[in-house]
């Protein structure tokens, strides 16, 4: 490791422990990794024995990578797969992924529903386009995709049965830093939450001030999050997790009886 990738690295768990600090909470939730080392993300072993509910995976943010989402299939998740780029949406028909357990929505998770305009990846052979312009793209190379805002996906499965588990997954180059409100606005109907955080990620190393006003915002999030019933119970490097209060106390009391 160069000097600078251990700068890099220093500065990032830093950044993650100046986020966490007295905010995160323990939990009787065991978890395990689902999918591959690069595209897998934790979950709840409980949601994953569940056969009793109704188990749904919102996963935004697909690129070429979709063992996460099979695995989640294999445990009996159905999976709503939602992308802005023609090509991600296309590689998940052609996947594995089983095509009758899946929704594909060809658009981008953002504050409203509609059109919005995207910045590609500065690598042409990458996939991430950002609508936030994460990588400080031209404005000229900016195209129009779709986008969906949260509340227009959970209408699309909300069964008002009370015998549903849902779980969210973000990784949208940066837009996920303007979807918390609508995250708390949906606390009743998301039992799982899982959101890499590309905003502090793809933030250049130079930027400090900018970096420590992030923080802070990320902080006030995080206790935004928890007054709304979320409890932050873990984190692997930049991606976030948090559970349901609500669910964690159904799914303790079921264990009871």
């Amino acid at each position: 490791m160069n000097f600078k990738n251990l700068c890099v690295t220093l500065q990032n768990r830093i950044t993650l422990k100046l986020i966490s600090i007295g905010l995160q909470k323990n939990s009787t939730i065991s978890m395990c990794k689902l999918g591959s080392d690069y595209g897998g993300w934790y979950v709840p072993i409980e949601f994953c024995k569940q056969t009793t509910y109704t188990k749904t995976l919102i996963s935004a943010g697909i690129g070429h990578d979709v063992t996460f989402e099979i695995a989640m299939q294999n445990n009996g998740f159905h999976v709503i797969a939602i992308d802005p780029i023609d090509e991600c949406c296309e590689f998940a028909k052609n996947s594995e992924l089983n095509q009758k357990n899946l929704e594909i929505i060809n658009a981008g998770l953002w504050r409203n529903s509609g059109k919005a305009l995207f910045y590609p990846p500065k690598n042409v052979n990458h996939v991430s386009w950002s609508i936030t312009n994460s990588q400080n793209s031209p404005n000229s190379s900016a195209l129009n995709f779709e986008v969906i805002e949260l509340n227009d996906v959970m209408r699309k499965i909300l069964k008002n049965n009370g015998n549903q588990l849902t779980i969210l997954k973000l990784d949208i180059e940066g837009a996920e830093r303007y979807l918390f409100t609508a995250i708390e606005e949906n606390s009743n109907n998301l039992d799982f939450v899982s959101i890499e955080m590309d905003y502090l990620h793809l933030l250049p190393f130079s930027r400090f001030i900018a970096r420590f006003k992030l923080i802070i915002e990320t902080r006030k999030k995080l206790k935004s999050l928890n007054l709304n019933g979320f409890r932050y119970i873990h984190n692997d490097l930049f991606n976030f997790y948090w559970i349901n209060t609500m669910t964690l106390n159904k799914l303790k009391n079921e264990k009871i009886k």
